[in-house]
């Protein structure tokens, strides 16, 4: 049933057919080889000791601590961000007006960079 190509799992009629001789009976069959199941036996549970319940109480103390820094840190961002508030946007100075030809200007450059 789980192989992997399709054509070669048996369909519903096929299972039916192999199923239906162990209809009503309390246990199936057990396939030779295999060793018959036994009953489980279940185990008692242990209790913690007193350092593993230590252990596991402040490692619960160190996780709410944690996130109660987080809390404080991120309520103090706000007040910071809300109570200052946004500065006013810097006005560019305007760029001084130029008077003459692109030539003259072009010359005057080349003066201030070549030594």
């Amino acid at each position: 049933m789980t192989a992997m190509d399709p054509a070669a799992r048996p369909d519903a009629a096929e299972v039916e057919a192999v199923l239906a001789p162990m209809r009503g009976q309390d246990e199936l069959p057990v396939p030779a080889g295999i060793e018959p199941h036994r009953p489980t036996v279940p185990l008692s549970a242990r209790k913690p000791n007193r350092r593993a319940r230590s252990r596991l109480r402040g490692t619960h103390v160190f996780w709410l601590a944690a996130v109660l820094l987080l809390l404080a840190g991120a309520a103090a961002a706000i007040l910071v961000v809300s109570a200052g508030g946004s500065p006013a946007p810097a006005v560019p100075e305007p760029s001084p007006s130029l008077t003459g030809t692109l030539e003259d200007h072009m010359r005057e450059l080349e003066r201030n960079l070549v030594p």
